[in-house]
C-alpha cells in the first residue's frame, strides 16, 4: 500500500476506491479483508514515525541520513519529516533519506542553512518543498530573540544587508571595511534621530577621501578633501605644508608680515637682552650658573656640577672599615663610631669585624667584640721591625716615659754616689739626707712646667673608626 503521502489516499473517502490494496472497492472475499487491514495499518504507522520525533539521524554534521524500516515513497511537496539531530549541523548540510538522494537542508525562508542551525540532540521538523527540505526550526539567531549577551562568530552570517545598531558596537579585529564600487562611506549621527553630524567618504574613481561635518540642522559645513596625490583642501582652499611650499606655490613660507626670517627688525630693548645671553659657542659664564647633576657613572659630554664631582671623589677615595682618624665634632657622622672601647655587635658591624677581629677585645666571646680605645693617647707608627721602638706588639698601648738621662750639679760638695743611669737623684751629705729639687727658671726660658705625666703640647680631639 502506497504512503498516505500518495495521491491514491484521498480526503474524500468515497474516493478511496482504488484497487486494493491502494483503496476499498467493496465485495472482497472475507480472506482478501485482512491483507489490506495489515496495509493501512503499515501505512498509518509509517506516517507516524516520519512526523514525529521517533528516529535519530545518522552520517555527518553536513550530511544527515535518515534510515527507516520502510522507505517513504514517494517523497512529494509538503511531505514532512522530524526526526532527533544526533549532531550539531555544518556548512551546507543536506538530508538523504533511505538513500533516496541527498537533498539541501535550508532555513524556512529558503536561505541556507547557518553554522549550528541544527544542535545536537534536538527535534528537527523537516518539510520537503519538492526540490530541498526547508528546516521549520533552525537554531540560529532571529533578530526578535536577541537582546543582551555574545554571539560567537560561527552563528552570524557572512553577509549582512540593512542592518541597524542601536547601541554601542565594538569592532575588536584590526580593520572595519565599508565596501562599495564607487563611494564607500561612514555617517556619524546623533543617537536620537538621523541627523548628520560628520561623514567619512572615499571617491573610488578619483581615489580621494572626503571628511565632511554638519551642524545641528544637518546642513553641511566644512569639508577637508584628501586626494591621493596633489594638495588637501579645507573649505576649498589649500592647506599648505613644509611639503609642498615650493615653486609656483605663492606662498613664500618664512615671510611674515613683509619680512624676512633672516632680516625681522629687532628692537633697541630686545637687543639689549639678546646681547646678554651667551653665545651657544665657547660661551663664557659668569655668576653661579646651575645645570643638572648627571646620574652616578655617567661618561658623557654632559657638564659635571660640583655634586657630581664631589659624589665621584668620594667614590674613588672611599675610606675602608677599620680605618681611624680624628674629627673636629664630638659626635661620629653617619658610618663611624667612636674608639672608646665599647663592645659592639658582630653582625650589625660585619666589616668592621672582618676588618679588625678581636684584636682590641673579644666581647663576650660570641656575637659582640670591642673596638679601639684610644681616649687620652697619641697614635704612634708600629716599629714592624725597623728598630726604634722595639718590643711592641700591634695595638698595645705604652705608658709616657722620659728619656734616661743625668743633671749636672753646680757647687762644692761632692755627692756620695753619682746617681747613675735612669732618673736615679744622686745624694749629698747635706744634713742626714738631700734630694733633686723641681726645676727652676734659667732666667730665660720661661718657668718648667711640670704635670703627673710627660707630653708635648696638644690639642684634644676624639678619634672614630669607620664601621
Amino acid at each position: 500500500m502506497a504512503d498516505i503521502s500518495d495521491t491514491k489516499w484521498s480526503e474524500l473517502d468515497p474516493s478511496n476506491n482504488s484497487a486494493s490494496p491502494d483503496g476499498i472497492q467493496g465485495s472482497y472475499a472475507p480472506n482478501t479483508v485482512a491483507p489490506i487491514l495489515r496495509a493501512t495499518r503499515g501505512a498509518i504507522k509509517r506516517d507516524y514515525v516520519q512526523s514525529n520525533p521517533i528516529y535519530t539521524s545518522t552520517g555527518t554534521s553536513t550530511a544527515y541520513v535518515l534510515t527507516y524500516a520502510q522507505a517513504p515513497a514517494p517523497i512529494t511537496k509538503g511531505k514532512k519529516f522530524v526526526f532527533w539531530a544526533h549532531v550539531t549541523s555544518g556548512t551546507a548540510p543536506t538530508l538523504n533519506v533511505n538513500a533516496q538522494g541527498a537533498k539541501s537542508l535550508l532555513r524556512p525562508d529558503g536561505s541556507a542553512l547557518l553554522l549550528g542551525d541544527i544542535q545536537a540532540n534536538t527535534v528537527v521538523i523537516a518539510h520537503y518543498d519538492g526540490t530541498a527540505f526547508r528546516v521549520a526550526n533552525p537554531d540560529g539567531l532571529d533578530a526578535g530573540q536577541l537582546i543582551a549577551g555574545t554571539v560567537t562568530d560561527d552563528r552570524l552570517p557572512t553577509t549582512q544587508t540593512g542592518k541597524t545598531f542601536t547601541s554601542a558596537t565594538t569592532v575588536s579585529g584590526d580593520i572595519l571595511s565599508v565596501d562599495h564600487d564607487t563611494s564607500p562611506q561612514i555617517f556619524l549621527r546623533k543617537k536620537t534621530g538621523t541627523i548628520n553630524r560628520g561623514q567619512i567618504s572615499a571617491n573610488i574613481a578619483g581615489s580621494a577621501v572626503t571628511i565632511q561635518t554638519y551642524n545641528a540642522a544637518g546642513v553641511a559645513t566644512q569639508k577637508l578633501d584628501i586626494p591621493e596625490t596633489g594638495n588637501m583642501q579645507f573649505a576649498g582652499a589649500t592647506v599648505w605644508t613644509a611639503g609642498n611650499d615650493g615653486a609656483g606655490s605663492t606662498l613664500d613660507a618664512d615671510l611674515l608680515d613683509g619680512y624676512h626670517a633672516t632680516a625681522l627688525p629687532v628692537s633697541t630693548l630686545q637687543q639689549t637682552a639678546l646681547d646678554l645671553k651667551a653665545n651657544l659657542a665657547s660661551p663664557a659664564l659668569t655668576g653661579t650658573p646651575t645645570a643638572p647633576t648627571a646620574t652616578a657613572g655617567t661618561n658623557t659630554t654632559q657638564l659635571a656640577t660640583t655634586a657630581y664631582v664631589s659624589a665621584a671623589v668620594d667614590a674613588i677615595i672611599g675610606v675602608a672599615a677599620g680605618a681611624i682618624a680624628p674629627f673636629a665634632m664630638v659626635t661620629p657622622p653617619a658610618g663611624w663610631m667612636k674608639c672608646n672601647g665599647a663592645a659592639v655587635s658582630r653582625s650589625t658591624y660585619a666589616a668592621l669585624f672582618t676588618a679588625i677581629g678581636t684584636s682590641w677585645g673579644v666581647g663576650n666571646g660570641t656575637t659582640t667584640f670591642n673596638v679601639p680605645d684610644l681616649r687620652g693617647y697619641f697614635l704612634r707608627g708600629l716599629d714592624d721591625g725597623r728598630g726604634v721602638d722595639t718590643g711592641r706588639a700591634f695595638g698595645t698601648a705604652q705608658e709616657d716615659a722620659m728619656q734616661g738621662h743625668r743633671h749636672d750639679m753646680l757647687g762644692s760638695e761632692t755627692p756620695t754616689s753619682a746617681g747613675g743611669s735612669g732618673n736615679a737623684a744622686p745624694q749629698y751629705r747635706t744634713g742626714s739626707s738631700a734630694t733633686t729639687r723641681d726645676p727652676v727658671t734659667d732666667g730665660v726660658n720661661g718657668t718648667p712646667r711640670t704635670a703627673a705625666e710627660t707630653r708635648p703640647k696638644n690639642i684634644a680631639l676624639p678619634f672614630f673608626i669607620k664601621f
